[in-house]
């Protein structure tokens, strides 16, 4: 994303999960680094909430529109946020889109590649690079999903592979179930600062 740190920073650098606002709403992530403060808001399986990112930049930045505050906004696609959140916020400035698929797995892959970083740490990020290929694959299904199952103006299906493709879902739909219930498990146990270890057996 673009900000720089020297060792000596990094080694102050603090990470708070689900941090809680003055309005009881929770930021996901936020790194604060070299009096930098760098909020993360993830989502993957939840909608936009009214004034949720105009709430949250008003509570860490007290509302200064400075160049360098900005809410990092992270999806699996890395698509904008919904206008009822942004409000005033002004995206590509206050707020920047990110994604699973390019910027956290092209992070992945550099640290990976990383001489510097111990095997058993790179052991862990194969790990994750599995959970967001799956996530993001899954996500990409889901979407499919939801389009073929919208209607145009004239309340009916829009082309003959829509109705294919919910059809395909109906047959697959304990399967699809157990797989978005899954991740939204995984994603509360990470959230919860969990380490996932694979079993042997798999």
């Amino acid at each position: 994303i673009g900000i720089s740190a020297d060792d000596a920073e990094l080694e102050q650098a603090s990470i708070v999960l689900e941090k809680t606002t003055d309005k009881y709403r929770r930021i996901d992530i936020v790194i604060y680094i070299n009096n930098k403060i760098i909020p993360i808001e993830a989502k993957v399986w939840y909608y936009d909430r009214e004034k949720q990112l105009s709430d949250y930049y008003n509570y860490l930045f007290k509302s200064k529109k400075e160049t360098s505050n900005k809410i990092y906004y992270l999806t699996p696609d890395g698509h904008a946020p919904s206008p009822e959140s942004l409000v005033n916020l002004k995206l590509n400035e206050d707020v920047i889109c990110i994604s699973f698929k390019e910027h956290i797995r092209n992070w992945v892959k550099k640290l990976k590649n990383d001489s510097n970083v111990d095997d058993e740490i790179k052991t862990i990020l194969k790990y994750f690079e599995e959970v967001v290929d799956a996530m993001c694959k899954e996500y990409n299904e889901l979407n499919s999903i939801y389009t073929a199952l919208s209607l145009n103006d004239n309340q009916e299906y829009t082309t003959s592979d829509e109705i294919k493709l919910i059809i395909d879902c109906l047959k697959h739909k304990d399967e699809l179930m157990d797989k978005i219930l899954q991740q939204m498990l995984l994603k509360n146990i990470i959230a919860d600062g969990y380490l996932l270890e694979k079993s042997a057996d798999n």
